[in-house]
């Protein structure tokens, strides 16, 4: 009797490390995007800025590097603090690409602070993702 030749699926479903390094960079940018958009939101009715609303949107990058390297620990179930800081680090980089474009390639010291934070805070999201 002769065999029937079927398809074979790929049992495997582990991606490459770069593709899911850049979809958790995008989770936490997307994230970091709506939270700087409800500050926008709130500014564009109050008309002032003050301290409150600068350290609302450092928290704000901090907290989608948190979740960029917490997913991407959870993806990859390697080292925290590695998985972590290349996540964090890739999503800086991104969200420094698009502030220096939006602000018409001027750079701020304020722009530079940036990348630290979300390094660091990816750090700290892996660190946490691997404890849980």
């Amino acid at each position: 009797m002769p065999e029937i030749l079927k398809a074979k699926r790929k049992k495997n479903k582990e991606s490459k490390p770069v593709i899911v390094y850049l979809l958790n960079a995008l989770k936490g940018l997307i994230l970091t995007l709506v939270l700087l958009g409800i500050i926008s939101i709130i500014l564009l009715n109050n008309a002032s800025f003050t301290v409150f609303y600068k350290a609302f949107s450092y928290i704000a990058v901090g907290f989608g590097g948190a979740i960029s390297g917490f997913c991407a620990y959870r993806r990859l179930k390697g080292r925290g603090i590695i998985n972590g800081a290349i996540c964090g680090a890739l999503f800086g980089v991104i969200l420094c690409i698009i502030l220096f474009v939006v602000m018409g390639f001027n750079v701020n010291i304020n722009l530079i602070y940036i990348l630290p934070l979300s390094i660091v805070c990816g750090l700290v999201g892996g660190i946490v993702g691997a404890n849980l």
